[in-house]
Protein backbone atom coordinates (compact mmCIF):
# COMPACT_ATOMS: atom_id res chain seq x y z
CA UNK A 1 0.00 0.00 0.00
CA UNK A 2 1.15 3.51 -0.74
CA UNK A 3 0.59 6.97 0.72
CA UNK A 4 0.85 9.43 -2.15
CA UNK A 5 0.86 13.19 -2.46
CA UNK A 6 -0.36 15.32 -5.34
CA UNK A 7 1.62 18.49 -6.00
CA UNK A 8 0.79 21.60 -8.02
CA UNK A 9 3.15 23.25 -10.53
CA UNK A 10 4.94 25.20 -7.76
CA UNK A 11 5.65 21.88 -5.94
CA UNK A 12 3.14 22.62 -3.15
CA UNK A 13 1.39 19.60 -1.62
CA UNK A 14 -2.34 19.85 -2.39
CA UNK A 15 -3.71 16.38 -1.58
CA UNK A 16 -2.73 13.25 0.36
CA UNK A 17 -4.25 9.85 -0.30
CA UNK A 18 -3.71 6.15 0.18
CA UNK A 19 -4.08 3.36 -2.36
CA UNK A 20 -3.53 -0.34 -2.76
CA UNK A 21 -3.43 0.15 -6.54
CA UNK A 22 -0.53 1.70 -8.36
CA UNK A 23 -0.44 5.41 -7.38
CA UNK A 24 -0.51 6.36 -11.06
CA UNK A 25 -3.69 4.33 -11.57
CA UNK A 26 -5.21 6.12 -8.59
CA UNK A 27 -4.28 9.51 -10.10
CA UNK A 28 -5.95 8.46 -13.35
CA UNK A 29 -9.09 7.60 -11.32
CA UNK A 30 -9.03 11.09 -9.78
CA UNK A 31 -8.78 12.59 -13.28
CA UNK A 32 -11.73 10.48 -14.49
CA UNK A 33 -13.84 11.59 -11.51
CA UNK A 34 -12.99 15.22 -12.28
CA UNK A 35 -13.84 14.79 -15.96
CA UNK A 36 -17.21 13.25 -15.04
CA UNK A 37 -18.06 16.31 -12.96
CA UNK A 38 -17.70 15.01 -9.40
CA UNK A 39 -18.06 17.93 -6.99
CA UNK A 40 -15.17 17.55 -4.57
CA UNK A 41 -12.45 20.14 -3.91
CA UNK A 42 -9.77 17.97 -5.56
CA UNK A 43 -11.91 17.34 -8.65
CA UNK A 44 -12.71 21.06 -8.94
CA UNK A 45 -8.97 21.82 -8.72
CA UNK A 46 -8.16 19.19 -11.36
CA UNK A 47 -10.73 20.62 -13.77
CA UNK A 48 -9.26 24.10 -13.33
CA UNK A 49 -5.50 23.36 -13.26
CA UNK A 50 -5.05 19.99 -14.99
CA UNK A 51 -2.95 17.01 -14.02
CA UNK A 52 -0.75 17.43 -10.92
CA UNK A 53 2.55 15.70 -10.26
CA UNK A 54 2.47 12.63 -8.03
CA UNK A 55 5.03 11.56 -5.43
CA UNK A 56 4.92 8.46 -3.23
CA UNK A 57 5.31 9.69 0.35
CA UNK A 58 5.41 6.31 2.08
CA UNK A 59 4.99 2.62 1.43
CA UNK A 60 3.31 0.60 4.18
CA UNK A 61 2.25 -3.01 4.68
CA UNK A 62 -1.15 -2.95 6.40
CA UNK A 63 -4.37 -0.97 6.18
CA UNK A 64 -3.95 0.26 9.79
CA UNK A 65 -0.46 1.61 9.04
CA UNK A 66 -1.82 3.27 5.89
CA UNK A 67 -4.66 4.92 7.86
CA UNK A 68 -2.26 6.26 10.50
CA UNK A 69 0.28 7.49 7.94
CA UNK A 70 -2.39 9.19 5.83
CA UNK A 71 -3.87 10.96 8.87
CA UNK A 72 -0.38 12.11 9.92
CA UNK A 73 0.44 13.53 6.47
CA UNK A 74 -2.94 15.28 6.26
CA UNK A 75 -2.53 16.75 9.75
CA UNK A 76 0.92 18.10 8.80
CA UNK A 77 -0.26 19.51 5.46
CA UNK A 78 -1.34 23.12 4.96
CA UNK A 79 -4.52 24.03 3.03
CA UNK A 80 -4.96 20.56 1.56
CA UNK A 81 -7.91 19.68 -0.63
CA UNK A 82 -8.75 16.59 1.44
CA UNK A 83 -12.35 16.60 2.70
CA UNK A 84 -11.73 14.18 5.59
CA UNK A 85 -9.03 13.78 8.23
CA UNK A 86 -7.90 10.65 6.41
CA UNK A 87 -7.83 6.98 7.09
CA UNK A 88 -10.10 4.31 5.70
CA UNK A 89 -13.04 5.64 7.72
CA UNK A 90 -12.82 9.11 6.12
CA UNK A 91 -15.77 9.47 3.73
CA UNK A 92 -16.42 5.76 3.61
CA UNK A 93 -17.12 5.15 7.28
CA UNK A 94 -18.78 8.23 8.77
CA UNK A 95 -20.04 10.75 6.26
CA UNK A 96 -21.66 8.43 3.71
CA UNK A 97 -24.22 6.81 6.07
CA UNK A 98 -25.07 10.20 7.58
CA UNK A 99 -25.41 11.66 4.07
CA UNK A 100 -27.57 8.70 3.01
CA UNK A 101 -29.90 9.30 5.95
CA UNK A 102 -30.21 12.97 5.03
CA UNK A 103 -31.12 12.13 1.43
CA UNK A 104 -34.08 9.91 2.35
CA UNK A 105 -37.70 10.95 2.21
CA UNK A 106 -38.73 14.40 3.38
CA UNK A 107 -35.20 15.50 4.29
CA UNK A 108 -34.06 15.06 0.67
CA UNK A 109 -33.83 18.59 -0.85
CA UNK A 110 -35.36 17.41 -4.14
CA UNK A 111 -38.37 15.93 -2.33
CA UNK A 112 -38.79 19.11 -0.29
CA UNK A 113 -38.87 21.23 -3.45
CA UNK A 114 -41.33 18.83 -5.11
CA UNK A 115 -43.60 19.04 -2.06
CA UNK A 116 -43.58 22.85 -2.22
CA UNK A 117 -44.38 22.88 -5.94
CA UNK A 118 -47.53 20.74 -5.90
CA UNK A 119 -49.79 21.14 -8.93
CA UNK A 120 -53.13 22.78 -8.28
CA UNK A 121 -56.26 21.19 -9.74
CA UNK A 122 -56.73 24.17 -12.05
CA UNK A 123 -53.14 23.92 -13.35
CA UNK A 124 -53.57 20.19 -13.99
CA UNK A 125 -56.77 20.82 -15.97
CA UNK A 126 -55.11 23.54 -18.07
CA UNK A 127 -52.18 21.23 -18.85
CA UNK A 128 -54.52 18.36 -19.79
CA UNK A 129 -56.50 20.65 -22.10
CA UNK A 130 -53.33 21.91 -23.79
CA UNK A 131 -52.07 18.34 -24.24
CA UNK A 132 -55.39 17.31 -25.83
CA UNK A 133 -55.42 20.39 -28.09
CA UNK A 134 -51.76 20.17 -29.22
CA UNK A 135 -51.44 16.37 -29.54
CA UNK A 136 -50.68 15.59 -33.19
CA UNK A 137 -52.07 12.07 -32.80
CA UNK A 138 -55.51 13.43 -31.92
CA UNK A 139 -55.70 16.74 -33.78
CA UNK A 140 -55.23 16.61 -37.59
CA UNK A 141 -54.62 20.39 -37.79
CA UNK A 142 -51.61 20.05 -35.52
CA UNK A 143 -50.45 16.94 -37.39
CA UNK A 144 -50.05 18.94 -40.62
CA UNK A 145 -47.62 21.34 -38.94
CA UNK A 146 -45.13 18.54 -38.33
CA UNK A 147 -42.57 17.71 -41.02
CA UNK A 148 -43.14 14.45 -42.80
CA UNK A 149 -40.59 11.83 -41.63
CA UNK A 150 -39.37 11.33 -45.22
CA UNK A 151 -38.73 15.04 -45.68
CA UNK A 152 -38.69 16.01 -49.39
CA UNK A 153 -39.25 12.47 -50.67
CA UNK A 154 -41.58 12.64 -53.68
CA UNK A 155 -41.57 16.46 -53.72
CA UNK A 156 -39.67 18.95 -55.87
CA UNK A 157 -38.35 22.46 -55.34
CA UNK A 158 -39.89 25.19 -57.46
CA UNK A 159 -37.77 26.92 -60.12
CA UNK A 160 -37.45 30.02 -57.93
CA UNK A 161 -36.16 27.99 -54.98
CA UNK A 162 -33.70 26.11 -57.20
CA UNK A 163 -32.40 29.45 -58.55
CA UNK A 164 -31.98 30.77 -55.01
CA UNK A 165 -30.06 27.66 -53.94
CA UNK A 166 -27.84 27.86 -57.02
CA UNK A 167 -27.05 31.55 -56.46
CA UNK A 168 -26.13 30.87 -52.84
CA UNK A 169 -23.48 28.39 -54.01
CA UNK A 170 -22.00 30.35 -56.95
CA UNK A 171 -18.56 31.92 -57.12
CA UNK A 172 -16.92 33.02 -53.90
CA UNK A 173 -19.90 31.75 -51.86
CA UNK A 174 -19.00 28.17 -52.75
CA UNK A 175 -17.03 26.33 -50.09
CA UNK A 176 -14.58 25.01 -52.72
CA UNK A 177 -14.02 28.39 -54.44
CA UNK A 178 -10.34 28.96 -55.31
CA UNK A 179 -9.30 25.41 -54.32
CA UNK A 180 -8.20 22.49 -56.48
CA UNK A 181 -8.12 18.75 -55.96
CA UNK A 182 -4.67 17.24 -55.78
CA UNK A 183 -3.59 14.72 -58.43
CA UNK A 184 -3.83 11.98 -55.82
CA UNK A 185 -7.43 12.93 -54.96
CA UNK A 186 -8.36 13.09 -58.66
CA UNK A 187 -6.92 9.59 -59.18
CA UNK A 188 -8.98 8.30 -56.24
CA UNK A 189 -12.15 9.89 -57.63
CA UNK A 190 -11.50 8.39 -61.09
CA UNK A 191 -10.91 4.99 -59.53
CA UNK A 192 -14.18 5.18 -57.60
CA UNK A 193 -16.25 5.38 -60.81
Amino acid sequence: MWIYGLYDSSDRLIYVGQTSQSPHVRLRNHMVHAKRGMRLPLCNWLRKHGKPSLKVLEEVNTREEANMAERLHIANGVNLLNVSPGGWDGLRGQKRPKHSLLMRGRTNPAVAVANRLRWTTEAKQQLAERMRRDNPMRNPDVRQRFVHPRGMFGKHHTKEVRARIASSMCGSKNHFFGKKHTDETRAKMCGAR
